[in-house]
């Protein structure tokens, strides 16, 4: 059988759940950065991902092909375990909740794609579609899920699965609720407008001209000219220059090669900032800064399997991954 021969094969990057009553897994590919926007739509992949969806929209705007979308779903499960095609399933059952949207509604109580980096944002979006057309037992499995992301991470992560979960909650239908769990923590959770935002947690944005960061960070209450804060904004500048200079290119190996020492030195200081008395608002842009500029480092083909610099950068992506998630300047 073709899931038991992939169960036995499961790597180590991997994370199973099931689908559909059978085995599938989802690998991080980093495609929430890749996958979303303009930057990259000419692409070669792209095109042939953009083509895949557009042919599974087809096929789920039409009722009487459930045949041939159930046969897609299986060769999905079977081949693939790039989390770019569960995002994509996403998209298209957020777009047709009646057709593939119900077939596919289990990925709504999977943990992995909950909490996954590149789908617990479009799964927040079909949660919303979704979520009023579930069973009762269903809902329940939901909520219960969701409310479960933090027993799922260590201590040091849980501020940011906590993060995770309520913004998950936030996409659940009140009136829906179930489990008196749920129906609490977003009421506590609107009462303090602390709710947050179901979009990306680390966008590529410019801030040119007159306004500065500086000016921005200013007007947050961030005492831009103390040591701490200055330091990590000091540290940050190579990391947004050349994530700015590589938003829509690629950079040359040589080029990653000379920021990564740079990085290096901005995540070291992130990695104490807090300790180090570094204001909120700085640090997570800090962190925004470094995150992109990894993002744009990723892109290059040429990395050795095990370099120190490329296994720093996908360790950096990952640590981003769970960093709380707040307000995008």
């Amino acid at each position: 059988m073709h899931g038991d021969s992939k169960a036995e094969e499961q790597a180590p990057d991997q994370e199973k759940f099931e689908f559909n009553g059978q085995d599938a897994f989802i690998r991080t590919d980093y495609s929430e950065i890749w996958d979303s926007g303009a930057t990259h739509r000419n692409d070669e992949p792209l095109k042939m991902l953009d083509s895949f969806q557009s042919y599974l929209e087809r096929l789920s705007a039409d009722s009487e092909l459930a045949n041939e979308r159930s046969e897609l779903l299986n060769l999905i499960v079977f081949e693939n375990c790039n989390a770019v095609f569960w995002r994509r399933l996403l998209n298209v059952g957020t777009k047709h909740p009646d057709t593939l949207g119900c077939e596919i509604r289990s990925l709504a109580w999977a943990m992995p794609i909950l909490v996954s980096y590149d789908t617990t944002r479009v799964v927040g979006d079909f949660i919303k579609t979704i979520f009023s057309k579930l069973s009762h037992e269903e809902r329940q499995r939901v909520e219960q899920a969701v409310l479960s992301i933090p027993d799922s991470f260590d201590v040091e992560q849980r501020e940011g699965a906590e993060q995770k979960r309520d913004r998950l909650v936030g996409c659940l239908i009140k009136d829906a609720l179930v489990t008196d769990e749920a129906k609490t923590l977003l009421e506590r959770l609107e009462a303090e407008k602390k709710i947050p935002p179901n979009e990306r947690l680390f966008r590529n944005e410019v801030i040119s001209g007159v306004y500065t960061d500086e000016n921005f960070l200013k007007d947050q209450g961030v005492p831009v000219g103390e040591e701490q804060n200055r330091r990590v904004h000091t540290l940050s500048q190579p990391a947004k220059a050349f994530a700015a200079k590589h938003q829509n290119a690629t950079p040359t190996f040589e080029e990653v090669t000379a920021i990564v020492p740079d990085l290096r030195s901005l995540h070291k200081a992130l990695t104490t900032a807090k300790a180090d008395g570094v204001h909120q608002r700085q640090r997570d842009t800090g962190w925004g800064d470094l995150a992109d500029a990894c993002a744009s480092a990723a892109k290059v083909e040429e990395w050795s399997c095990g370099s120190e610099d490329a296994e720093f950068i996908k360790g950096v992506l990952l640590e981003a991954s769970f960093y709380p998630d707040r307000p995008n300047h």
